[in-house]
């Protein structure tokens, strides 16, 4: 029996029938038959933040691609040099707006713009709304009229293992991408345990060395938009690359898992701040959050005005800001079995990634994915990309010594990674994102959730203190 998606997911209740899906793909390919086309649906469980579909051809059909100038202002002209007979649908979830499927549009465009040897997806359409049609060639897009393409309400037909099930009938209004499926399956513990794990450590390093160097760097902290030419950029927007597409700037403007801005977040300081400030609102804002509000509340703020300005990461003026990933996690890097062994053949779901200070990717990793990556692996990883001169400075220094004033439970990197490690920690325990009305949890269960994240936070911002240590005297 299959699984159901589980209401808290944003993907519940999120459905394209099989008509539609092909209308879509026949839209954006349009030598394509409908009768060479096959649709699967991922089963529930497989994917949190979207509903995703495998599209599957007879045989390959030719994808024209956009062609860049050295002068980096001009995507008109168009080369078919792809072919491909297997596609992937992402529709977004339900808690997820037009920025989005943007963001990882315009991530997968500078990728293939910038970085053409880093494999990864292809952008074939988009639409923002789920309504206009874009492609690389024709990015402004145009709305069917036809009826039969209208997305109709969603509409329930019948109930099964606890979820909607849709004939002819699907969600209204969601953005979605469609792109080329790069081969190869998920790395397994198996994997970086065996004998093959330090070479795809070593080849991940180098895929990701490859972004952070090649990929030129921002002049402000976060994901990406896709803006016409003839359209006012929001005062919070930064540009980042002129006309990726025909028309089509990219801009780097807030975040898409958290609110915007109402300026550039053009330094550490501002984006730390801002990300802090916007998980006290949602903890105030959260009804099961209030065994936390008032205490969590004191200390946060108190940390913000106090000892947030005083750490010595913000202390090195202009900054840099370069492309990451924000996800890299095994589940996001697909390898594929050769005559010699096991290669990456793939780095996937770009939906979260943009632009963030150095240290960014490495520290979400420890506080949000350390468990899934064997320390032996993850210093491979690191050892690979000091030596490929693309690790951060706050990275490269000895293993975790006394001299260095970390703290105990990083194992690696100086003090001012700790500190970003710790700034992580603040921000997802703050507000913890994991404690939700249809987790079912009691009333006891919930409150050791939230006493656990509560002490977290606490303990977090002592260490930050000591590090910023006293407030200088006026």
């Amino acid at each position: 029996m299959a699984r159901a998606t589980p209401r808290s997911n944003p993907n519940y209740d999120v459905h394209f029938s099989d008509s539609t899906i092909k209308t879509i793909f026949r839209r954006s390919l349009p030598v394509v038959k409908a009768e060479h086309v096959s649709i699967e649906q991922i089963p529930s469980g497989k994917s949190f933040n979207n509903r995703i579909y495998f599209i599957n051809l007879n045989e390959p059909t030719t994808l024209s691609r956009p062609k860049w100038t050295a002068t980096r202002t001009d995507a008109t002209q168009s080369v078919g040099v792809d072919e491909a007979a297997s596609f992937v649908l992402k529709v977004a979830g339900s808690s997820f707006g037009p920025s989005k499927p943007q963001n990882e549009v315009a991530c997968l465009l500078l990728l293939e713009r910038y970085c053409p040897s880093v494999p990864a997806p292809r952008v074939v359409a988009w639409s923002d709304d789920g309504s206009r049609i874009r492609t690389p060639l024709d990015p402004r897009g145009s709305r069917a009229r036809s009826p039969s393409w209208v997305l109709r309400t969603l509409t329930r037909v019948s109930r099964q293992n606890g979820e909607s099930k849709y004939g002819e009938m699907e969600t209204k209004g969601r953005g979605w991408i469609l792109m080329t499926r790069v081969p190869g399956r998920i790395i397994s513990m198996e994997d970086l345990t065996g004998v093959h794990g330090n070479t795809i450590m070593t080849q991940m390093a180098e895929l990701v060395a490859t972004w952070r160097k090649q990929m030129p760097p921002a002049r402000a902290i976060g994901n990406l938009r896709l803006m016409g030419r003839t359209l006012v950029p929001p005062p919070s927007a930064t540009l980042y690359d002129r006309a990726i597409l025909p028309g089509l700037d990219v801009y780097v403007d807030g975040l898409i898992a958290n609110e915007s801005p109402t300026t550039p977040l053009n330094t550490s300081l501002k984006y730390f701040t801002h990300k802090l400030k916007a998980e006290l609102r949602r903890l105030k804002t959260g009804e099961l959050y209030e065994y936390n509000k008032e205490p969590v509340s004191k200390v946060v703020q108190r940390f913000i005005k106090e000892a947030l300005p005083r750490l010595s990461m913000f202390d090195h003026g202009p900054e840099t800001f370069v492309f990451t990933h924000y996800d890299l996690s095994p589940r996001n890097v697909l390898v594929s079995a050769t005559t010699s062994g096991v290669e990456v053949t793939a780095v996937v779901d770009l939906e979260f990634a943009g632009f963030f200070p150095l240290p960014e990717e490495f520290a979400n990793t420890v506080e949000n994915n350390q468990q899934e990556w064997p320390p032996h692996a993850y210093e491979v990883f690191l050892s690979t990309l000091k030596r490929l001169e693309a690790l951060p400075e706050a990275l490269s220094q000895s293993l975790l010594s006394p001299s260095l004033g970390g703290t105990a439970d990083i194992a690696f990197g100086g003090p001012e990674f700790h500190q970003a490690v710790l700034l992580a920690r603040i921000v997802g325990n703050t507000a913890p994102w994991w404690v939700k009305q249809e987790s079912g949890l009691s009333d006891e269960e919930l409150k050791r959730e939230l006493t656990m994240a509560r002490e977290s936070v606490e303990k977090a911002v002592e260490k930050l203190e000591g590090m910023a240590g006293k407030e200088p005297q006026s």
